[in-house]
């Protein structure tokens, strides 16, 4: 072909001195005399062993990235803008309980893998490829055999040689052992609650019932010896009784639907000050109000209410036994979309190791406490209800200030 003037494209590859391989591109041409007879070839030759190894190199990083993909514990999908299904690995297969025929091609919405909720955050996500948006949310599926699966979905958009989006992928984590075991513990924790509920409930009457007769009791014997024992059951009787309605508190937060109106900040303090008038006067414990919050915020005044009661009871429980003038103070302000509550004392104080355990149930800062244990659980319990943040500062010996953010919720109907 070459002797009949045809040029030769070619690829060949030598090795050199060194012993490395050099790859060269060429061309062949003919020479022809006057006459047009072949008199010999010319060969030109091109170094292009830089391209050839960038190609190899492509190649093994293809080949890598298929072997990842398809070794990929979890369901890859990807579609293109017109959300076309572009390519499944074996575990979205396996998943979904498709062939990998059955689904490219086609649209994913006509595949009926979710229901309209789910298909509409589908096309909502889509929306958010497009603007370049990646993000990870939990969504229900339909396998082929009709069984409900539950995935962590991580989606993110990719794109073209000119850096515009061509469509997106998704990573499909099977978490359906996860929300079946998620719903299991809540149905278990509604029967605990349910029975705490109950019990409370229940034995709250027989504990009065003891406590009138010890009441009784006390005032007809004279004998002391006599007399101080029936002052340890009665006491032991009031920690029972105020175990009690921190169960019932707790159970009564865990359940409760929050229900917000416009808070009136001085009238609920107020309203917390009265129902503990005699243990404020008592302890002689001085509390100062400062509110300083004037846009509206609105909350559950139940709620509310029980943070404000149980922050102002550890005070009185913690202030210094030998204290001339024991006092605190209590401020609201306003904070970002929401309030600024502080309470503050100059009481007994927490030592800096025992910090994280004290909103734990149960947990008391000091072996003399006569607290149940439960008053900062029930606030914890009351703030994250509200969508809240509580924290607290304080050294042994020097006072504690918890602080509390709540966002301002949006108004029931």
């Amino acid at each position: 072909d070459v002797a009949k003037g045809k040029k030769r494209f070619y690829e060949v590859s030598w090795k050199n001195k060194k012993g490395e391989v050099i790859h060269f591109e060429g061309t062949t041409t003919a020479r022809l005399g006057s006459n047009g007879k072949f008199i010999s070839t010319r060969c030109i030759l091109r170094d292009i062993t830089l391209r050839k190894r960038r190609e190899n190199e492509l190649k093994q990083s293809d080949k890598k990235y298929k072997t990842l993909v398809e070794t990929l514990n979890e369901g890859l999908v990807m579609v293109d803008n017109d959300d076309v299904i572009q390519y499944v690995n074996k575990a979205f297969c396996e998943m979904i309980g498709h062939t990998e025929k059955e689904m490219v091609g086609k649209r994913a919405n006509t595949m009926n893998w979710v229901d309209e909720d789910g298909q509409k955050l589908i096309q909502e996500k889509l929306r958010d490829r497009h603007k370049g948006i990646s993000d990870a949310y939990e969504l229900s599926f339909r396998n082929k055999a009709g069984e409900k699966l539950w995935a962590l979905v991580s989606g993110a958009p990719f794109y073209d040689e000119n850096g515009k989006t061509a469509g997106s992928f998704a990573v499909n984590m099977d978490i359906t052992q996860l929300k079946q075991a998620e719903l299991l513990l809540r149905q278990k924790n509604k029967e605990l609650n349910t029975l705490i509920y109950k019990l409370s409930h229940d034995l709250a009457a027989p504990l009065s019932s003891i406590l009138g007769v010890m009441n009784l009791a006390e005032k007809d014997v004279h004998n002391e010896v006599t007399r101080n024992y029936l002052r340890m059951i009665k006491n032991s009787t009031k920690i029972l009784r105020r175990i009690l309605v921190g169960f019932f508190e707790i159970s009564k937060i865990s359940q409760a639907t929050v229900r917000t109106s416009l808070i009136d900040f001085d009238k609920t303090i107020e309203e917390v000050f009265k129902s503990l008038k005699n243990d404020l006067l008592a302890n002689g414990l001085d509390l100062s109000i400062n509110i300083k919050q004037k846009k509206q915020f609105y909350s559950d005044k139940t709620l509310l209410h029980l943070i404000i009661q149980n922050l102002t009871d550890n005070a009185l429980k913690y202030k210094k036994t030998d204290q001339q003038h024991p006092s605190g103070s209590i401020s609201v302000k306003d904070a970002d979309h929401g309030v600024e509550i502080k309470m503050q004392d100059n009481g007994i104080g927490i030592p800096n190791e025992i910090h994280d355990k004290i909103f734990d149930m149960f947990f008391k800062g000091s072996e003399s406490s006569r607290g149940s244990g439960l008053g900062l659980y029930i606030v914890k319990c009351a703030v994250e209800k509200l969508d809240g943040k509580i924290a607290v500062e304080s050294k042994k010996k020097t006072g504690t200030t918890f602080t509390c953010y709540l966002p301002s919720l949006a108004k029931s109907n």
